[in-house]
């Protein structure tokens, strides 16, 4: 059937068919709106309905199932209504809108680029134990969540299962979506050989939780396999299943390969009755049982409203509810990386303040070194000056004595001794005082750092004036001499 080009609800433009079973047909779709892509799921229980014609969508029941064809869009419409608030699951395909139209009722469901499990399996075969593991889980996490709100999905399969072009698992069609506590009618039926439990082939088969867990067993098993799982119907009387543990390549703990098993026994009473225990088998971790819809009950309906068969649009409420999600997201991650920036500056500024402390520490101790080092210097600076000047004076002393002698006897022979040896001693004087000036000044100048370089240089510059004092006498007695 052609459908391109045909509208829905003035704001969903069809383009053509994905896919239709026993129950509805799932259309590729597109949002006039907000121009996205979108899944449109039609509600088509092909053994109560016909189409008008073969060009347009309008539905005609036949009169002998009118009631139940009543029945069933109330429940589509409720069951729609209901996971819509499963939004925020990772394993569970987003619904954005329901609505009556065509005499009928349509699901747009957020739409999958990919292909199914079956299709994938089929052209790579059997997938790797960790990748299906590892893809199976947000699916497994999202099935105890909605079973924790009393929906059994009763269509579980490779079939029904995208696996999208970003690698990421999601279940679709819950068309057939039923309450567990509500016991099978001839028009509900559905089964898919090798997925279905055999409760699904009896007209009053007991569904529950159970139910899922067979049909995701069955799963597990054809992803690991790439082998379709014995009808289980078939397996009532003579059950040859091929076990997992013969297949080679399969790389799972014994725990695991016989949880998968559990989950496909025959009998419902023996297999496992909450998804959630097939979880902790499977993960060998315990799941954390939180209600699904926690904040996304105030995007639910009252049921009588259902019953009006007005148009419900959730579009706008979830797709605002996610982009508050993510805000949230964002604003968290802003918040730590805030965090993660402030700690790092508060480390940076205690090395900074610890690096200070340490180098006026290291100032002082260089400023102490540098001054021990100019007071050994200065005091050994003011030694060797004075005894240099000592040395010096002592020298000058002598040669001038010993000039002044010469002078004096030759003098004495020319007869001019008196005067010869005044200006000996003077010049000697005065020789002695420039050098003694020359000393005490630079002792003077050294001496000021210290009081011991003082002391030192007052000691060695009396010992000097004597030495002069004693030479100066011993001078003037060796002229008393030469006269006499």
């Amino acid at each position: 059937m052609n459908v391109k080009g045909v509208k829905l609800k003035d704001k969903y433009i069809l383009e053509k068919v994905l896919g239709s079973g026993g129950f509805g047909v799932t259309y590729l779709g597109k949002n006039l709106v907000l121009d996205i892509p979108v899944a449109v799921k039609e509600f088509y229980p092909e053994k109560l309905v016909n189409r008008e014609s073969d060009e347009g969508l309008l539905v005609v029941c036949k009169d002998e199932y009118r009631d139940d064809f009543k029945k069933g869009i109330e429940a589509f419409l409720n069951e729609a209504r209901i996971l819509a608030g499963f939004n925020n699951l990772d394993g569970v395909v987003d619904v954005y809108d329901y609505f009556e139209e065509n005499h009928t009722a349509y699901i747009v469901m957020e739409y999958i680029d990919g292909i199914s499990v079956k299709a994938y399996i089929k052209k790579h075969g059997y997938m790797e134990s960790g990748q299906v593991l590892d893809q199976m889980k947000p699916i497994v996490k999202a099935l105890v969540k909605i079973h924790e709100k009393g929906l059994v999905h009763r269509d579980i399969s490779a079939d029904n299962i995208i696996y999208g072009k970003d690698g990421r698992l999601k279940l679709i069609d819950f068309g057939a979506a039923r309450k567990n506590n509500i016991e099978q009618k001839t028009i509900t039926v559905i089964y898919k050989n090798g997925f279905s439990a055999p409760e699904q082939y009896m007209s009053h088969g007991a569904i529950g939780a159970y139910t899922d867990i067979y049909s995701l067993g069955a799963t597990f098993y054809y992803m690991l396999t790439g082998e379709v799982p014995v009808e289980s119907v078939g397996r009532v009387v003579d059950d040859n299943l091929k076990p997992l543990s013969a297949y080679t390549g399969i790389d799972l703990t014994g725990t695991q390969i016989s949880a998968i098993e559990k989950a496909m026994n025959i009998k419902s009473e023996d297999r496992f009755q909450q998804v959630s225990e097939l979880f902790d088998a499977l993960y060998e971790e315990p799941i954390e049982h939180v209600n699904a819809l926690h904040d996304s009950e105030t995007f639910l309906f009252e049921d009588n409203e259902v019953k009006d068969h007005t148009s419900k649009s959730i579009f706008t409420r979830s797709f605002i509810r996610r982009e508050l999600e993510k805000e949230r997201r964002s604003s968290g991650f802003r918040v730590k990386k805030a965090w993660i920036y402030l700690i790092i500056l508060l480390v940076l500024l205690c090395l900074g303040a610890i690096a200070f402390l340490y180098r006026d520490q290291l100032d002082k101790t260089g400023e102490e070194t540098i001054v021990v080092t100019e007071v050994s210097t200065t005091e050994a600076s003011t030694e060797v000056v004075t005894e240099a000047s000592t040395e010096a004076v002592t020298e000058a002393s002598t040669e001038a004595v010993t000039e002044a002698t010469t002078e004096a006897i030759t003098e004495a022979v020319t007869g001019s001794i008196e005067m010869t040896t005044t200006e000996g001693v003077m010049t000697e004087k005065k020789t002695t005082e420039e050098k003694t000036t020359k000393t005490e000044v630079s002792t003077e100048k050294k001496t000021s750092v210290k009081s011991k370089s003082e002391k030192t240089t007052d000691k060695k510059s009396t010992t000097k004036e004597k030495n002069t004092k004693k030479r100066k006498d011993d001078t003037a007695g060796d002229l008393d001499d030469l006269f006499d």
